[in-house]
């Protein structure tokens, strides 16, 4: 089963053609604003290289587009957050439409066990190198860019060298008419910490786990889209999802390269919101252009409802700063140029 949403080229293509389009009404609106009032512009701004109008559009329709971005991501938290109160108002999941499972997560058979700590879990994600985080997806405009992890490196510090991620087939189970609800994809994590490992016995399990999984090969400069493909990969009913990559040929880890684990306890209480798929009875990324992954949150349904709204506000306050303040020096520049 292939849930792949849009390639991110062909994100990335659409989010440029809406800029230029948007940036052509911009000079539009500029070049008729200076020069049917006032005649030729004399600011050297907009005199720069006779291209000031087109810079000011450039501007000015980067403001707006990702000021519109900021807003339709507010949205749709603010979906994600009626989602999540319709599922503890007892409303029965919908096929094809956002559902939101409150409950404590539990795998269908036995969990996995994490590569370098030896936990047991129902998801893992690790790294072995540099790099200061595992960033979160990313999102330009209305659509999913990528979720990265950076190959960046502190000083001494040896870049990223493996990564890779397991889901074993897991529910997640509501206690409400629709019961055990079940992860059909692999979730984006959100509100769950990454650990660091030290200390002799987490370098032996590492270099044990190594030498023994067969890698997926990626050059350096794919090490930062590791994590795209699998936001939108299905999970097994009975096997677990399994991807682990090595970047630019590494064969063994190093004493100075750094361990972190993010995991998903068996047991934990998570809420998990995705589109409800009725036949297979779960939650599974969005494939539809907006491109929107599944996502695994932590904590119970109160605190994560009181999260959504935290980040609605801000991606809400985002975009009015990006909307207001960029806009209001564009005017600004227009009067002086008159």
């Amino acid at each position: 089963m292939d849930r792949r949403g849009p390639a991110p080229a062909r994100r990335w293509a659409a989010w440029l053609a809406q800029w230029a389009a948007l940036a052509a009404l911009y000079y539009l609106a500029i070049h008729l604003a200076l020069r049917g009032r006032a005649g030729p512009p004399r600011d050297w701004i907009f005199a720069l290289a006779g291209s000031g109008d087109w810079l000011a559009a450039l501007l000015g329709a980067a403001s707006f587009r990702l000021a519109a971005g900021g807003f339709a991501a507010a949205s749709r938290e603010a979906e994600d957050r009626r989602a999540l109160s319709s599922c503890l108002a007892g409303a029965p999941p919908q096929d094809g439409k956002r559902y939101a499972a409150a409950g404590r997560i539990a795998p269908l058979a036995a969990p996995l066990a994490a590569p370098l700590s030896g936990t047991a879990c129902v998801a893992y994600l690790y790294r072995i190198g540099g790099g200061d985080e595992v960033r979160k997806p990313v999102m330009v405009g209305a659509e999913l860019a990528s979720a990265r992890v950076r190959p960046t490196r502190r000083a001494g510090e040896a870049p990223l060298a493996f990564a890779g991620l397991a889901l074993a087939p897991a529910v997640v189970a509501t206690g409400g008419p629709a019961g055990e609800v079940r992860l059909l994809g692999f979730p984006r994590f959100e509100g769950f910490p990454e650990a660091a490992l030290d200390g002799d016995a987490a370098y032996v399990r590492a270099a044990a786990y190594v030498a023994a999984t067969p890698f997926e090969d990626v050059g350096e400069g794919e090490a930062e889209h590791l994590l795209v493909e699998p936001l939108s990969l299905a999970a097994d009913a009975e096997e677990p999802l399994r991807r682990d990559w090595r970047v630019a040929g590494r064969q063994a880890i190093e004493r100075g390269d750094r361990l972190a684990e993010t995991l998903v306890a068996e047991g934990a209480e998570v809420c998990a919101l995705g589109l409800f798929h009725a036949a297979e009875g779960g939650l599974a990324p969005d494939v539809s252009p907006q491109g929107r992954p599944l996502r695994l949150l932590r904590g119970d349904a109160a605190t994560v409802a009181a999260a959504l709204a935290r980040e609605g506000r801000g991606r809400a306050a985002l975009g009015l700063a990006l909307l207001v303040v960029p806009h209001a020096l564009l005017a600004a520049l227009l009067l002086l140029a008159r």
